[in-house]
């Protein structure tokens, strides 16, 4: 019995993905669990109890690329911290792209439920930024007030560049290829980043190492909204 309901979930998950909660028909999920409609109501009420435990699955799972960037954050470069953070977040999307596309596909959707929890998921990314940001004015890198205009603005795009990019590209897994194209768009933006939104100065000719997309990141001088030379 737990068999068939861990195949459900996963072929929930890849369907309401794809192709949205909305659209998406009990029917459609029991043929690619391999079950009879009949045995998806033997585990779930309806179909919005099962969309709930496919999201809340995912709610209790840790996000494991921002554990992992925790170890990169230095606190003392705003551009190079911020180049980890949106990598990681990007990877994060990828990680959980089926999850993450229904943000999108079910923006406008009339359901309440459905919106409350898809804003619990974006939610996760938000809260690690803020955080991240708190204690960035604490060490004196930007300045001591709420940021979580900012932080919603810098999850946002980076959300949408992820899921351009799946949607563009027809996958829903980073490749080496992406990646590569995705990490360097982080790598151009962050110094915007942190220069509009934060008015972070960084040093002339200063270049941060970012590793990841095989070139290093050069640091933008100057106030905010002006352009380099």
């Amino acid at each position: 019995l737990e068999y068939n309901r861990t195949k459900i979930l996963k072929a929930s998950l890849a369907l309401f993905g794809a192709r949205g909660y909305s659209t998406t028909t009990t029917k459609e999920i029991a043929e690619r669990s391999g079950v009879s409609e009949g045995t998806v109501f033997n585990h779930f009420r309806d179909k919005f109890s099962l969309y709930g435990q496919v999201v809340d699955a995912f709610l209790d799972q840790p996000i494991d690329e921002i554990e992992a960037v925790e170890k990169k954050l230095r606190y003392a470069n705003l551009t190079e911290d911020l180049y980890h953070l949106t990598t990681a977040y990007i990877a994060a999307v990828f990680s959980h792209i089926h999850i993450l596309r229904i943000v999108m596909l079910e923006k406008t959707s009339r359901e309440p439920r459905i919106a409350r929890r898809e804003l619990a998921a974006v939610d996760k990314l938000t809260r690690h930024l803020e955080q991240y940001l708190s204690r960035a004015a604490t060490e004196g890198l930007i300045p001591e007030k709420n940021h979580n205009i900012e932080a919603n603005l810098i999850i946002s795009h980076v959300m949408r560049i992820a899921l351009f990019a799946s949607a563009g590209e027809k996958t829903f897994s980073l490749t080496p290829e992406l990646k590569r194209t995705l990490f360097r768009e982080a790598e151009d933006m962050c110094p915007k980043i942190a220069r509009e939104l934060f008015g972070y100065p960084a040093p002339d000719n200063a270049q941060i190492t970012a590793p990841d997309s095989g070139r290093g990141m050069e640091a933008v001088a100057g106030l905010p909204g002006h352009s380099p030379s």
